[in-house]
């Protein structure tokens, strides 16, 4: 079972997940973006992104800082169990439209 700070963490990391899937995911007019500007779009995205980026970084480097969380993760690579994706995200890059 995973130490309460790292619960916490991850829930943040999700809830930042959510955020940036609803803002890249979601056409215009079902978020309301449709009376943004372009430029208002594009940092709404560029900050989303970075919010849940900046979310699984402080939950990857807990997960290897915290003594309880570290040897979980070993207990579990040991048994040859996968660890959650979040664990493994790679950073998505912002392209211009």
């Amino acid at each position: 079972m995973s130490c309460p700070e790292y619960v916490r963490l991850r829930q943040l990391y999700y809830k930042a997940l959510r955020r940036w899937g609803q803002v890249f995911l979601s056409t215009s007019k079902e978020t309301g973006l449709a009376k943004l500007a372009a430029w208002q779009i594009a940092e709404l995205k560029r900050k989303t992104l970075e919010e849940r980026d900046t979310a699984n970084e402080r939950m990857c480097l807990h997960r290897q800082l915290c003594p309880a969380c570290r040897e979980e993760t070993r207990q579990q690579q040991s048994a040859g169990r996968v660890l959650e994706p979040s664990a493994r995200v790679i950073p998505f890059k912002a392209t211009r439209n």
